[in-house]
């Protein structure tokens, strides 16, 4: 395996041979966790600025990866995915960059970003910096990540400006792995608390990356419906209560939403005309009788939500969620003063 790379002269005092390699060489078992996939199955660690690009270029041949760190400022936006990046070696950049790029493409699992160069970036810094990238950081639980700890990445040789780039560890498991799953179930409560708190477009963030955890997470559309009926988009949040439906019909604040949406651009006999044609469809389903009773305790009538509640229980006894908005229904009628919540406990 070491008769792959040819002997070359000590680049500084420091550089010490071994066998037919350098010092800054090190190989990499195939199998390993930093094995990279190559002609040569070996990884490069060059530290020393005293290569030239023609060493380089000698000792690289013809490697497919080399490796790259992340990158983060000192305040980076946990929210929006700001101030993240990824930082290149300096041997990636003379060997792969051409100087006339004024930005660069970057493959992200199944989606490609445009990232523009810096002109601090061809001065030395040699960080590339984008939102998107951060948001993937945030997605995949890779940010944020210890002091001093940074993760590290496998960076493909270019195809015109084109770059791959993965992670050296395996990311999260795929969609429906309990690690997603539980991220999913973060992102939700914490774009829960940006709703109440009336901040939309963080809100908005953080429900975009629960259903990026788990697109099977209902709770999550609704909220996203919920974040756009707010900020006007009627149709988008339509599709999105729509999509939570579909996903689990027990979710309260996509059936109220949808209502609402209807109430306020045509009326509440309208409203109440689409429960009604909706549990027509399905008389055998207890999901729209429960959303009607949402609906009915949202706009203060209690007395008909609880026969709608009453009417789904037949339906299907066994279900908890309906029985338990019943009884937040019920307590509200007997303590006006209680404050009404019909999302799911």
């Amino acid at each position: 395996m070491r008769d792959a790379i040819k002997p070359l002269r000590q680049c500084c005092k420091n550089c010490t041979f071994w066998d037919n390699g350098c010092r800054h060489s090190k190989i990499v078992p195939e199998g390993t966790a930093r094995y990279i996939p190559s002609s040569k199955n070996i990884e490069i660690f060059i530290e020393c600025d005293h290569w030239t690009r023609r060493d380089i270029k000698e000792i690289l041949g013809s490697l497919t990866y080399l490796s790259g760190v992340g990158w983060r400022s000192s305040k980076p936006n946990n929210l929006s995915g700001a101030g993240y990046g990824i930082k290149l070696n300096k041997i990636i950049v003379n060997l792969w960059f051409n100087k006339q790029w004024n930005s660069i493409k970057l493959i992200l699992d199944n989606s490609i970003i445009e990232v523009p160069i810096r002109e601090s970036f061809w001065k030395g810094t040699y960080i590339l910096r984008h939102r998107s990238i951060g948001r993937w950081f945030l997605l995949h639980s890779i940010a944020p990540w210890p002091f001093r700890k940074p993760p590290s990445f496998l960076i493909s040789a270019p195809k015109g400006n084109v770059f791959s780039v993965k992670p050296t560890e395996p990311l999260g498991r795929s969609t429906g792995s309990e690690k997603r799953r539980a991220n999913s179930e973060s992102f939700y409560k914490t774009a829960d608390e940006l709703l109440e708190e009336a901040k939309m477009e963080d809100a908005m963030i953080y429900f975009d990356l629960s259903i990026e955890n788990n697109p099977q997470n209902a709770k999550a559309w609704a909220g996203k419906g919920t974040c756009f009926s707010i900020l006007g988009s009627v149709n988008e949040a339509k599709k999105c209560f729509n999509r939570a439906i579909r996903l689990n019909g027990l979710v309260a604040d996509a059936w109220v939403g949808i209502g609402l949406i209807i109430e306020a651009n045509e009326s509440r006999n309208k409203a109440l005309a689409w429960f009604d044609q909706k549990i027509k469809q399905k008389p055998d389903s207890p999901f729209a009788l429960f959303g009607k009773g949402c609906y009915m305790a949202e706009i203060g009538d209690y007395e008909n939500a609880i026969i709608s509640y009453d009417a789904a229980q037949k339906l299907q006894p066994d279900l908890k969620e309906i029985s338990d908005i019943r009884d937040i229904v019920l307590k509200k009628m007997s303590f006006p003063s209680i404050k009404s919540d019909h999302r799911n406990p």
